[in-house]
């Protein structure tokens, strides 16, 4: 094990929702950018299923404010990354402009998207992105991130002390999302989700985790397996404390959807797997359901 001398225990994150699995990346992929002296690693506790954030020394005591304010400072540049509409409407030509962007970590940031895009007989689109004709995941970031009659709390969201507050315009990774009309007393449409924002805004750098790659059947998303028509999207929590490009590798081993007995696993210092499948309960609108391990 390594020598860490300091953790934060995120006891607002947890291991088996999925939206909350792309911000714990996210999170590390911040982390990793702004105190890498600190050298930020992340780890899952077996026991509570939430992560660990560790670091070589005490971060500071404003680790995460000043983590919500860089990425705030990005709506001052030209242009605001958050304001370029649909992931899936911004033009090939576009990305290639804006990657060669001289702020590295920004051009790291449209390299995520990018590599979210594939293409299908209706054009190009992403797997791990839901977005609709009337649905923005960058808006709706950008939504959070100017609202001052709510401001963010971003310690308070990973520490799990948040205030919930009403949400729009999400890639609805988290399962809660998904109101049948048979359960709920009033119409669903009329009912507003309620989440952590600091999470949902952390949790877009997280797909950049999961590029899309060339596989058999096309051009793929890493992490998703198909099988009877079912899309089911696959994450490992992990012991040990890995640095970001170990949880890059991890994360898209093939070893996470073979399903092979547990003693490969923990070869691999897994300790769990969870999967959760994309559907449409309408045939129109794609939802993530609920996690189940194995």
């Amino acid at each position: 094990m390594r020598d860490e001398s300091s953790t934060l225990s995120l006891k607002g994150i947890r291991e088996d929702i999925l939206r909350d699995f792309l911000a714990a990346l996210g999170l590390l992929d911040w982390a990793s950018a702004i105190f890498s002296e600190y050298r930020p690693r992340l780890s899952w506790n077996e026991l509570s299923g939430h992560p660990i954030l560790h670091s070589s020394a005490q971060l500071p005591e404003n680790w995460a404010s000043q983590i919500l304010e860089a990425i705030r400072g990005w709506r001052n540049l030209n242009p605001n990354p958050f304001s370029l509409g649909k992931v899936e409407a911004i033009p090939s030509e576009a990305l290639r402009g804006l990657m060669e962007s001289s702020i590295p970590r920004l051009s790291r940031f449209y390299c995520g998207l990018a590599s979210q895009l594939s293409h299908d007989g209706a054009g190009r689109r992403s797997e791990l992105i839901i977005e609709s004709a009337n649905r923005s995941v960058l808006k709706g970031v950008d939504d959070l991130l100017t609202d001052t009659k709510r401001p963010i709390d971003l310690h308070l969201d990973l520490n799990g002390s948040g205030a919930k507050r009403e949400v729009s315009n999400t890639s609805r990774w988290h399962p809660a999302e998904y109101q049948p009309a048979a359960y709920v007393a009033t119409d669903p449409k009329n009912n507003k989700h309620h989440d952590c924002i600091g999470l949902n805004i952390l949790a877009l750098f997280g797909t950049s985790f999961f590029p899309v790659v060339d596989s058999k059947r096309g051009r793929e998303t890493a992490g998703f397996k198909r099988a009877n028509q079912i899309n089911e999207f696959a994450w490992p929590v992990w012991s040990e404390a890995l640095a970001i490009d170990e949880v890059r590798a991890l994360v898209i081993h093939p070893f996470c959807h073979a399903k092979p007995e547990p003693r490969t696993l923990a070869a691999f210092g897994i300790h769990r797997v969870w999967r959760c499948r994309k559907f449409q309960p309408d045939g129109k609108n794609d939802y993530f359901s609920s996690a189940s391990p194995g």
